[in-house]
């Protein structure tokens, strides 16, 4: 518990610090000034943009789980992802979208709930991932795509690793301990959707290019409003490596760092100006923001227990 802490106090002062120095170079006013300045409709664009996302990463775990054959509505499971996608906004690596295993358990285990939630990620970090390669090849040179390209593949060895059998006894038997009849069947689940369900897993790639694609139009749009015109190809490419450089998890959720990251690289390869760059993330993070509480206030699910969900975690 203690070592969780110090961890978290880490996370937290990165993030902090990652603000902190962008608003000392960049200048506080300059960039609420063009906050202040943002058009309504341009804020309703970003407001709707987030609710599609939202709309299709619900749809992209509902095709897993109706694979498994578990089949409730779809409105019904986008209420409790995005409650767990909500929460996911204030707490510490996310946990609140892997608390949508306390949400499901009803339907499911939180062993066949986390492997499902596991394969999504994997998915999204490795569509990113190659896209970022691509990119880096493109932008930078060879050696920066090399370096991203052993990332991945530690990440895939160190996967490849954790389904052992014998690493798998070991954390039943020695990490989690009481918990382990709770997340029964992740295993089975996991190959189980790898090697039979194929058609859900194109179309979970498919849905993270499109909200990649998505998202890439709407940072077109608002680079146009500020009269910097990149095209969307260059700006989906950078979102990626954004995305991936998101995945380090040596900040809170990746707050800081990815802020930091969407202006060192817009700015360095799309010619984008350092103030309207870091207003547009900031729009982006109060956004998330905004409809996070929102759905807090008005969710009629209970509140999710947080402590059961990090032990179980």
């Amino acid at each position: 518990m203690r070592y969780n802490k110090v961890f978290f106090i880490l996370k937290l002062f990165v993030s902090l610090l990652s603000l902190f120095l962008l608003f000392y170079n960049i200048g506080f006013t300059r960039v609420f000034s063009l906050l202040y300045e943002t058009k309504i409709s341009l804020i309703l664009l970003s407001l709707l943009f987030y609710t599609v996302v939202l709309l299709l990463g619900a749809f992209g775990l509902y095709i897993f789980f109706r694979a498994l054959n578990v089949k409730p509505s779809f409105f019904s499971f986008f209420g409790k992802y995005a409650l767990g996608w909500s929460y996911a906004s204030f707490t510490p690596a996310k946990l609140g979208e892997f608390g949508l295993m306390y949400l499901l358990k009803k339907y499911t285990t939180y062993g066949q709930s986390l492997a499902i939630l596991l394969l999504e990620k994997l998915i999204s970090f490795f569509s990113y991932g190659l896209l970022s390669v691509i990119g880096l090849v493109w932008l930078v040179n060879r050696n920066a795509a090399l370096i991203v390209s052993i990332f991945m593949i530690l990440v895939l060895s160190l996967i490849a690793v954790s389904f052992s059998l014998t690493l798998r006894n070991f954390v039943k038997k020695y990490i989690l301990r009481k918990y382990a009849e709770k997340f029964r069947l992740f295993h089975q689940t996991f190959f189980s959707l790898l090697r039979n369900h194929r058609s859900s897993l194109l179309l979970n790639v498919f849905l993270s290019f499109l909200k990649l694609f998505l998202h890439s139009v709407l940072v077109y749009l608002l680079f146009s409003s500020a009269g910097f015109f990149v095209p969307i190809p260059k700006i989906m490419v950078i979102m990626a490596i954004v995305s991936v450089i998101s995945f380090i998890p040596i900040s809170l959720a990746g707050l800081g760092i990815k802020e930091a990251s969407f202006v060192v690289l817009f700015t360095t390869f799309a010619s984008v100006g350092e103030p309207d760059a870091f207003a547009i993330s900031l729009l982006f993070l109060f956004t998330r923001y905004f409809i996070s509480i929102c759905f807090l206030i008005f969710s009629k699910h209970q509140p999710l227990p947080l402590q059961e969900t990090v032990t179980n975690s």
